[in-house]
């Protein structure tokens, strides 16, 4: 699986922008207020992060105790000579729910663009008037909030791929597939 364009992002970003300051320029043009961020809706993206983060652990836990392994394998003609136990392989990781994970990750990250671009829409709207309200910060608030989720699923999405040159470099055409 491919991992998640940096163009399908920015371009997914820059129309949100627009349409948020399109959307802001319509409803105030109509008597309505500029939209705002409600306060839940501000927490909302952070915690999706955090549940990424969390469903990510075992996934995060099972690479470093194969770069573990990798280090001690090294080691291994060594450790031999020294009649140390040579490291155990760690359980392998269920497939289907590293793709799970993988799959969240992607969507979150593409969720989470548009999302911030809608914002930063209305925060430019808002910095472009002659008087700013300090309702704007509610929607700055948004637009960080939605980065951090944007960070954090790139991060997750990219501790469950398995690096190129990895044993099913082949198999997948050199393209790396998902960690199991």
């Amino acid at each position: 699986m491919k991992s998640t364009s940096p163009i399908l992002l920015i371009a997914s970003g820059v129309v949100a922008t627009a349409a948020g300051a399109f959307y802001g320029t319509f409803q105030v043009s109509h008597g309505h207020p500029l939209p705002v961020s409600h306060p839940s809706s501000l927490l909302t993206m952070p915690v999706i992060a955090l549940i990424l983060v969390l469903l990510a652990l075992p996934i995060f836990r099972y690479r470093k105790a194969l770069l573990e392994l990798a280090k001690a394998g090294t080691d291994a003609a060594g450790a031999a000579r020294a009649g140390v136990r040579p490291p155990v392989r760690p359980k392998r990781l269920d497939p289907f729910y590293a793709v799970r994970v993988l799959l969240l990750a992607k969507s979150t990250s593409v969720a989470s663009a548009v999302i911030a671009g809608f914002q930063l829409g209305l925060v430019l709207l808002q910095l472009a008037t002659p008087v700013i309200a300090v309702s704007i910060w509610l929607n700055v608030l948004g637009v960080i909030g939605a980065v951090l989720s944007l960070v954090v699923a790139l991060l997750v999405e990219r501790a469950c791929k398995i690096p190129d040159g990895g044993a099913d470099s082949a198999a997948t055409g050199g393209a790396g597939g998902v960690a199991v």
